[in-house]
């Protein structure tokens, strides 16, 4: 029987533009009724968005795009050191602009639809 810390979350950034939307889509993650096991902010390509991550959103395993630029590389670089049974991919940082609730049904819609697989 799987456990909710069988499920790795997967969101990928890549602009600092978007601080404030991948704030709230790991606030998000977190405030799940059931949390998953591990949350993995993968940065595409951009150093000083990394290191803002790793001082100042505590919780996550932050790394960077090890492949070619861009959200599959990005996915697959997390993906490679998942530790869950179960993987949900959120495809950016929360889909735009929204309240903290609209972020969290777009993540929960990503974590729950087409974006979760099995390892």
């Amino acid at each position: 029987m799987q456990t909710v810390h069988d499920v790795s979350v997967i969101i990928c950034a890549y602009t600092e533009d978007r601080w404030n939307d991948l704030i709230a889509a790991v606030r998000s993650v977190q405030q799940q009724t059931l949390p998953p096991g591990e949350i993995i902010v993968v940065i595409d390509h951009n150093p000083n968005l990394l290191k803002r991550v790793r001082e100042q959103i505590p919780g996550v395993v932050a790394i960077e795009n090890r492949e070619a630029k861009g959200a599959s590389g990005a996915r697959n670089s997390g993906a490679a050191i998942v530790q869950g049974a179960v993987v949900a991919c959120c495809y950016r940082e929360s889909g735009g602009k929204g309240s903290v609730r609209s972020t969290q049904q777009r993540c929960c819609h990503c974590a729950g639809g087409g974006g979760c697989f099995s390892r």
